[in-house]
């Protein structure tokens, strides 16, 4: 087929007017360009506020001697690892080996072996396993027994009966002694305590008085003891680490509550409490 010159001049101007139409639509760059916007960033994801996860005893794990005491705190573990202190109620598995003040926390080793405090606080359960160190296997005298006796007493006219042991002792000179427990027997009654109390050369009251109240006593509601006489059991560690126990006797004796000047005695340890 042959193409005549107007032909040619007819698509010569298409193709121009194609070109013109491209240039028009496409922008130019001549590399001084700033750079085309992004799309706006996402949010951040919200992460949700830390909860609490577990409850903690600081110590976690100590070890003890026969006799001493500490004073553990609690703390709430949060989701972010974050822990803030807790007020806790507290016990023990064992208060043959471990006294805790309910309140306080306060906490003495008053017999060999492994125990587990526990804490619990806003909903909240911890525990720690405590190790008391055995005791030696010998004796000692260290702890002299100066008086024992038990105060039988009333309240108010027709209430129950209660009974105060009242015992008083020090230690042999240049010796210290740590009373563990005190275990007071009267027929047909019995009821032990934990102590910690410290002693020395000088006599000291183990169980005194407490904002006018004993510090121990024990209550046999209407029934009245009829004997004369009550026997203790004391179980202390000397100075030497050697824990040992002394069983003495003393009289019942009719009175009041016992007062002895502000002092709760030596196995006192907290408000309200002993241990």
């Amino acid at each position: 087929m042959q193409i005549s010159s107007r032909h040619i001049a007819i698509f010569s101007i298409v193709a121009l007017a194609i070109a013109c139409g491209r240039d028009a639509t496409a922008p130019r760059r001549t590399g001084n360009e700033a750079a085309l916007p992004l799309d706006p960033p996402l949010d951040p994801p919200i992460n949700p506020p830390p909860h609490a996860v577990g409850l903690v005893i600081v110590p976690a794990s100590p070890a003890m001697a026969l006799g001493t005491s500490f004073v553990p705190s609690a703390f709430k573990v949060m989701s972010d690892s974050s822990r803030y202190p807790v007020t806790a109620t507290w016990g023990s598995s064992n208060r043959g080996i471990l006294y805790v003040h309910p309140y306080t926390g306060y906490a003495v080793a008053v017999g060999p072996g492994t125990v587990t405090l526990r804490a619990e606080g806003e909903g909240l359960v911890g525990g720690a396993s405590i190790t008391v160190s055995t005791a030696k296997s010998y004796g000692s005298d260290v702890l002299v027994v100066d008086s024992f006796s038990v105060v039988e007493h009333q309240y108010s006219s027709g209430s129950d009966w209660w009974y105060a042991p009242q015992i008083r002792v020090h230690a042999l000179p240049g010796r210290k002694a740590v009373v563990l427990t005190m275990e007071f027997n009267l027929p047909g009654f019995a009821a032990s305590f934990p102590c910690g109390g410290k002693v020395g050369e000088a006599a000291r009251e183990l169980n005194g008085e407490v904002y006018g109240d004993p510090a121990f006593e024990m209550g046999t509601g209407s029934k009245r003891v009829t004997a004369d006489e009550a026997s203790a059991v004391i179980t202390f560690i000397d100075d030497a680490g050697a824990m040992f126990t002394r069983t003495v006797g003393g009289p019942i004796v009719r009175g009041s509550g016992p007062a002895y000047d502000g002092d709760p005695g030596a196995c006192f340890h907290g408000y309200g409490a002993t241990g």
